[in-house]
């Protein structure tokens, strides 16, 4: 399964989870390393526990993957030692000191911190990351009601918080919304969480007017 994506893309990915574990997955987030490692430097980067072993691997594996991270190495291991995108990514892709099972315990652990760290953020600060963070992650997730299903999957998942990232997505956001006030729900490029009166649903927008001051400036 780790090299289907590589080699068929996420579709063949699914196909063959679909067909040897009796699944009905349609729907697919994909982020690259280099988007993971650029998500966790925008989150502040991760505490996590280290043994020296698991120091000594990630460091070797350390690839530049984030420009904000750089390539310094990590220089201790422990309890909550606090790791930078890039060593956060390394750690995540160690493979050779034990077990594939251990790995995946890894990759959990990456995860799950980032998430709770994200949970944890401010709404205004989150919503001020959502134009640097959605560039970094690619769904197949069409402009129609599969947008509304989709952000009902998340809820049910647990997801206190839904993102969508086209702009034909936001009547479907609103939609969810509205059945679910106690999720937060942010849309890049929408304009209707003003005129909507939602406390749950906002909206992400480049500052549009500072791309306009540059056009002008090179204009002339």
């Amino acid at each position: 399964l780790t090299e289907l994506c590589a080699v068929g893309g996420p579709e063949l990915t699914i196909q063959a989870l679909n067909e040897n574990f009796d699944l009905g997955i349609e729907k697919y987030m994909l982020i690259s390393m280099e988007g993971i490692a650029e998500i966790i430097d925008l989150l502040g980067g991760l505490d996590l526990d280290i043994t020296e072993a698991e120091r000594k691997a990630l460091n070797k594996g350390l690839f530049d993957l984030s420009s904000r991270s750089g390539m310094e190495k990590l220089q201790e291991s422990g309890e909550q030692v606090h790791l930078n995108g890039n060593q956060a990514t390394a750690f995540a892709r160690i493979r050779k000191i034990d077990s594939d099972w251990v790995r995946i315990r890894r990759q959990r652990e990456v995860v799950q911190a980032a998430m709770e760290k994200l949970g944890q953020m401010p709404l205004d600060k989150m919503l001020a990351m959502v134009d640097e963070l959605l560039p970094l992650v690619k769904t197949n997730i069409p402009e129609g009601q599969e947008c509304y299903e989709a952000a009902l999957d998340l809820v049910d998942a647990g997801c206190n918080i839904v993102f969508a990232d086209s702009f034909g997505h936001e009547d479907y956001m609103i939609q969810a919304a509205k059945e679910f006030p106690d999720v937060q729900f942010c849309h890049s490029t929408g304009t209707k969480a003003h005129t909507e009166g939602l406390s749950n649903y906002h909206n992400a927008f480049a500052s549009i007017y500072e791309g306009r001051y540059l056009a002008g400036v090179a204009a002339g």
